[in-house]
């Protein structure tokens, strides 16, 4: 599994697992983990985890493509276009069924379009 591979690795590498709650370099942390301890401990420099809080607004497609469309709006409202100008890599999305309309709308303007 993945977490065996990482384990080896960070082995490989001379790291030690520890059984100490907070004394650590490196924790391999899990939803629950970042949800119930990680706002209620301070990490120093040194330590890394795996994940960050709200880490799925990222890694969803539907939400990064939300965050991107967020940050592009937001940076228009403040005059920063030619910086807005650079969020327009991104091919239309739609979260179906709820987006189908527009979905079906877009599809109409592209009909040689590919989808993906």
């Amino acid at each position: 599994t993945l977490y065996n591979v990482i384990f080896d690795v960070m082995q490989a590498r001379g790291w030690k697992e520890t059984e100490e709650d907070l004394d650590w370099d490196f924790h391999w942390a899990d939803k629950q983990w970042m949800c119930e301890v990680f706002d209620h401990v301070h990490l120093n420099d040194r330590q890394r985890v795996n994940h960050f809080r709200n880490y799925y607004e990222l890694c969803r497609k539907d939400l990064l493509v939300k965050n991107l469309k967020r940050m592009k709006r937001t940076l228009e409202r403040e005059g920063k276009l030619d910086e807005a100008a650079q969020y327009d890599f991104m091919p239309p999305s739609f979260v179906l069924p709820a987006e189908y309309g527009m979905f079906q709308e877009e599809f109409k303007k592209n009909p040689g379009a590919v989808w993906i």
